[in-house]
């Protein structure tokens, strides 16, 4: 596999050099050496401000990491954004958010992700907390799927509008099913948006489970992997750790990680006819999890995948494919 090693200069040009694969180690990082002057094979100019040199390495396509790609973020949650911090700051994309992220509390996390997304210079798309978890919920038990195909063709319209060239989002990894049914509205966005105009929009997805630098090898093609450099980390961490409503949970992963693991970014390639079941073993954990919120007294109805997530996704992908 060819790579595409990026070098960020001091003048704020990209330069873009095509390395073999023996150039590469075990685990998908570059090999250490430097670009020759006038080496590069192309030359890209990141968007003028103070975090242009935040990125050492990155392989995947030049036309998604060059600057004068148009991205998006779709996430099911206020937050998430953390874990691609660093991709925030250098492509600077359009930020949808499904929930307002209140969970039982009622208390939005908007307000925090806004901050960060106001900081690193990403832009708010119009699907921006549009529905409290606890209404995500129930639309999903109550088989609700008008909701989410109407939430789907907005964000279509709003690919075209903007002219996407690619958006990232949440993995489906059966942890959360707002999290699997964002991935789903993702995929149905992107058809949806190719239906209407021909347009294609590359669909990446990042993990929300697993930590980031478990998935550096083995390396797709058409993946984004990003490695920060100290500043754009430090950066990354205190935004992470000055979130106030999710200090337990960062506390918790960098307990369970090494805070390096989240020095890596990566954006993996999403096949159209990806599977919806994005867990190992018979059934997802939220099933679980929905079995013991219900014994709690928490939750009355536990919400299944194939009662729930798998006629939404029926539903989504027959509205793509015949009344985009």
């Amino acid at each position: 596999m060819e790579a595409i090693v990026l070098f960020a200069r001091a003048d704020g040009i990209l330069n873009v050099k095509h390395t073999a694969p023996e150039t590469l180690d075990g685990t998908g990082h570059s090999a250490k050496f430097q670009p020759e002057a006038g080496h590069a094979s192309f030359q890209f100019h990141l968007q003028p401000d103070l975090h242009r040199n935040s990125m050492t390495s990155s392989c995947g396509q030049t036309q998604f990491t060059s600057s004068n790609a148009r991205a998006a973020l779709f996430i099911a949650h206020p937050g998430h954004e953390l874990i691609v911090h660093g991709w925030l700051e250098l492509v600077r994309p359009f930020v949808f958010v499904l929930t307002d992220g209140s969970g039982r509390t009622n208390q939005s996390r908007l307000k925090s992700t806004t901050e960060i997304l106001n900081q690193t210079g990403a832009k708010l798309g119009c699907i921006y907390g549009r529905l409290t978890d606890r209404a995500a919920y129930a639309a999903i038990l109550d088989r609700e799927f008008d909701l989410f195909i109407r939430l789907a063709k907005e964000l279509a319209e709003a690919f075209i509008a903007e002219r996407i060239d690619y958006v990232a989002g949440d993995a489906a990894e059966g942890y959360s099913p707002t999290h699997d049914v964002c991935r789903l509205i993702i995929k149905a966005a992107v058809k949806i948006a190719y239906q209407r105009t021909g347009q294609r929009v590359a669909n990446f997805e990042f993990p929300l489970v697993r930590p980031p630098d478990a998935d550096r090898a083995p390396l797709h093609p058409d993946d984004i992997w990003l490695q920060l450099d100290d500043e754009a980390f430090a950066r990354k961490l205190a935004s992470a750790k000055g979130y106030a409503a999710l200090t337990s949970e960062v506390l918790a992963a960098l307990s369970r990680e090494s805070a390096d693991a989240y020095r890596i970014e990566c954006l993996h390639r999403v096949d159209a006819s990806c599977d919806t079941r994005g867990w190992n073993g018979e059934r997802p954990f939220y099933e679980d999890h929905g079995e013991k919120q219900v014994a709690a007294g928490y939750y009355q109805r536990v919400l299944r995948y194939h009662q729930h997530i798998e006629p939404l996704a029926a539903a989504l992908s027959c509205y793509a494919e015949k009344n985009a």
